[in-house]
């Protein structure tokens, strides 16, 4: 991403159309893609809810899209717990709104769902003109991004101690695709996509994993700029 008032934010840079017209996956259980690239692919990796295979000239990937059930409880893993100088779990403000989310719902399920609203609501002002901010930043400014909504659910989520990562790939909306960053929570051994910046639960079967990260230091992008650059190269 670009600093405010540089050069356009990457999710506009990136933004791409399909090769065969196919509409959000808001509504989906399930979509199955081909990723073509003009130059060498980067490996797509499996997931729990992603299943990759290799086709020539391409690869297929078939997307589900989760459930999330009360019975769900997190596990733990301390490096998916960490505050860091971007997700930020000691702040008095988040100290206090997991306390109240906690309140609402007790199962760790119930909470995910209240982080992934709760989220959506603060960011007020919806734009791509904000640089990587960290969660004191968002929480002052109420501002940005996908890039936004996936730290601040994260800082939430990690105080709430639900283990949690960063998965940025590309999304599809209406025919329209580009990069996208979006959080994943560690529930019943299995890494469960949620969107808070598209107000989903679980995330939509049209989220192509490419990457992910803890988001632990500030060396994050290391993670992300081998698809970043490559984003503009695919067609699905």
């Amino acid at each position: 991403k670009e600093k405010s008032g540089d050069s356009p934010d990457i999710l506009i840079q990136t933004l791409f159309h399909s090769k065969q017209w196919f509409p959000s996956g808001f509504n989906a259980r399930k979509l199955t893609l081909k990723v073509e690239s003009k130059g060498q692919l980067v490996g797509i990796p499996q997931g729990d809810f992603q299943c990759v295979k290799p086709l020539p000239g391409g690869t297929e990937v078939a997307i589900s899209r989760p459930s999330l059930t009360d019975s769900m409880k997190a596990d733990s893993l301390a490096a998916a717990l960490k505050s860091g100088p971007i997700v930020q779990t000691e702040l008095p403000e988040i100290r206090k709104l997991v306390a109240d989310i906690r309140k609402v719902s007790r199962c760790d399920a119930g909470c995910v769902r209240q982080v992934v609203h709760r989220v959506y609501q603060m960011i007020i002002r919806k734009g791509y003109g904000v640089g990587f901010a960290n969660t004191a930043t968002i929480l002052k400014n109420r501002e940005g991004d996908c890039t936004e909504h996936t730290v601040l659910a994260m800082a939430l989520l990690r105080a709430g101690e639900i283990p949690c990562r960063a998965a940025a790939g590309v999304v599809a909306i209406n025919g329209t695709i580009g990069y996208h960053m979006w959080p994943e929570v560690r529930l019943d051994g299995k890494w469960i996509p949620i969107d808070p910046t598209l107000d989903e639960e679980t995330a939509d079967p049209s989220h192509l994993r490419m990457a992910i990260s803890l988001l632990n230091d500030t060396d994050f992008q290391r993670d992300l700029l081998p698809i970043v650059r490559q984003i503009n190269s695919l067609s699905i």
